[in-house]
C-alpha cells in the first residue's frame, strides 16, 4: 500500500481530483488498486519507469472517473433514488398544491412528474397509511381539461386515472392527487386542498 503521503500527493495531481474527495475516493477499491499499482512504478529505476507510469496515471484517471459518474447519478438528501426518479415523500406537513410545490422548490426540486408511478404506489403503500393523499406535478390550471406536468409537458397518461376522473367536479378540480385507497390512483381534485406530497430532484 503507498504511504498516505504519496497517496494525498498523487490524488491531488493536477486535473485529478479535488482535495476534498479524498478521504471518499480512498475508500473506492479499484482507487486503492491504482493508486498501489502508481506508486510501484515510480519505484522502479527511473530509466524504465516512465511508460510504467503514464499507463498507471491512466488507470488512476479511469478509477477517479468512474467515482465520480457514480457519485452523478445519486440523489442529494433529502431526495432518494426509485427506479430513475430521486424523490422527496414530505410527511411532515399537510399543504396545498400551490404551497406544496414552493417547498418542494425549497428542497431544489418541484412537485413529482413520476416515469413509474406503479412503482411509486408501492413504495407508499409501503412507507405510509393506507387513505393518505399526495400531490403529484400536474395540473389544468392554465386552461381547462389541459393536463401538463409542472415542466409544461402534456400529461398523457389516461390509465392513471380512477374511473371517471378527471371531472372537475363543482368546476373546482384543477390539481392532481394521489389517493391510495383507489386503483387506479389519480383524482382531479381542488388545489386548495391539504394534502402530503411527492417532490422530485429536478437535477436527474
Amino acid at each position: 500500500m503507498a504511504p498516505w503521503h504519496l497517496v494525498v500527493a498523487l490524488l491531488t495531481l493536477p486535473g485529478l481530483i479535488n482535495a476534498s474527495k479524498i478521504t471518499e475516493t480512498l475508500n473506492t477499491p479499484s482507487l486503492v488498486k491504482a493508486i498501489s499499482n502508481l506508486t510501484e512504478a515510480i519505484r522502479q529505476p527511473c530509466g524504465s519507469r516512465e511508460s510504467t507510469e503514464n499507463e498507471h496515471i491512466q488507470e488512476l484517471k479511469k478509477a477517479i472517473k468512474a467515482l465520480e459518474d457514480r457519485d452523478s447519478d445519486s440523489c442529494k438528501p433529502p431526495f432518494f433514488r426509485l427506479g430513475n426518479d430521486c424523490l422527496y415523500v414530505n410527511l411532515l406537513t399537510k399543504k396545498n398544491w400551490k404551497d406544496s410545490r414552493l417547498l418542494c422548490r425549497a428542497f431544489g426540486g418541484d412537485l413529482a412528474i413520476p416515469t413509474d408511478l406503479t412503482k411509486l404506489i408501492n413504495y407508499l403503500r409501503k412507507t405510509t397509511a393506507w387513505n393518505d393523499r399526495f400531490w403529484l406535478g400536474a395540473s389544468d390550471i392554465e386552461r381547462e381539461g389541459d393536463w401538463r406536468w409542472v415542466n409544461g409537458s402534456r400529461m398523457n397518461r389516461p390509465e392513471w386515472w380512477t374511473a371517471g376522473e378527471p371531472n372537475n367536479a363543482g368546476n373546482g378540480e384543477d390539481c392532481i392527487d394521489i389517493e391510495l385507497e383507489y386503483l387506479p390512483l389519480l383524482f382531479d381534485t381542488n388545489c386548495e386542498q391539504s394534502f402530503y406530497c411527492v417532490c422530485q430532484d429536478t437535477k436527474h
